[in-house]
């Protein structure tokens, strides 16, 4: 029986790596691991450095996993365990729309991030509308 894969997804955000990771996961039957999930609390809060990396360090610590996601504090965890490293080389135009799309449609769900989106766009609002009154 063949050893299953360890596989790494990078690419710059909005480029597909997690839904990618989700697809892979389902047709290799290996979890995924979103190393977004693992490095923020809610609201967009860090997570230590130190904590993610124990963390994800023992969700890689078995052969079989996808994990997406660019952390410098990772890579030398996961680049020597990978045995396929995926780079989404995404055009730029192609990626702003997938963000901005991806931002709108967590902004007004229940999503893990919704509420921190929420509050950035009322600050960016509030913001402006202080600028042009010329505060």
């Amino acid at each position: 029986m063949k050893k299953p894969l360890n596989i790494i997804i990078v690419g710059s955000p909005g480029s597909g790596k997690t839904t990618l990771s989700k697809h892979l996961s389902y047709c290799l039957n290996v979890p995924a691991i979103e190393l977004d999930y693992y490095h923020f609390k809610e609201n967009w809060v860090e997570v230590e450095d130190e904590i993610m990396v124990k963390k994800v360090d023992e969700m890689t610590s078995v052969p079989g996993w996808i994990a997406d996601g660019n952390y410098k504090t990772l890579r030398f965890l996961l680049w020597k365990r990978a045995d396929v490293l995926i780079w989404l080389n995404i055009p730029f135009f192609t990626n702003l729309r997938r963000l901005l799309v991806r931002t709108i449609h967590r902004a007004y769900t229940k999503s893990r991030y919704g509420m921190a989106i929420r509050k950035a766009f009322i600050c960016l609002f509030l913001l402006k509308t202080l600028f042009c009154i010329g505060f």
